[in-house]
């Protein structure tokens, strides 16, 4: 398998509040408890387009844990009019209080493009950071996700940390 190219970011400031009106009616994001198999369902709508897999290759009985453990944030982003259907998420570990890990996040690709995911990203990271008072945000994305996520971390206050050559099973 080819290296890829990965971005590591971090966020060490309170990101500007989110005041973006929202793309549909009805959309709304929020914090939420998911069972294994609602979790399952969005994060392989969410990330079948870029190659997701680290979830589904993760032990079921520690990903029920980690889901139901008080380290778990995710927000997601539901249709109000639609019965809840939820078209996203934003999933942070908290495990370290300090320096939140951004796990998974994206909208299901019908919303790709319509400032959904902005939305998603810029509510999650206000509240997370009201709500955990972390120092610092971190993640990273590689050369297998959405072309444009690179983009919305830095507009929303990410900088670059550090930029890598690695193997995919490496992440």
């Amino acid at each position: 398998m080819s290296r890829i190219s990965v971005t590591y970011l971090a966020l060490t400031r309170a990101p500007e509040p989110c005041v973006l009106v929202s793309p549909k009616p009805g959309a709304c994001v929020s914090l939420r408890k998911l069972d294994i198999s609602d979790y399952f369902a969005i994060y392989r709508d969410v990330g079948g387009p870029w190659r997701w897999d680290q979830r589904l290759r993760m032990p079921r009985h520690e990903l029920i844990a980690y889901l139901d453990g008080p380290s778990s944030r995710i927000f997601c982003l539901s249709d109000r009019s639609r019965d809840g259907e939820v078209l996203g998420f934003c999933e942070f570990d908290a495990t370290d209080a300090a320096d939140i890990q951004l796990m998974n996040f994206g909208v299901v690709p019908t919303l790709s493009g319509r400032r959904f995911g902005r939305l998603l990203l810029g509510q999650a990271l206000t509240a997370i950071w009201r709500d955990d008072a972390p120092k610092r945000i971190s993640l990273h994305t590689d050369t297998w996700d959405h072309p444009k996520a690179r983009a919305l971390y830095l507009s929303v206050g990410f900088e670059i940390e550090a930029e890598k050559m690695q193997e995919p099973d490496d992440l």
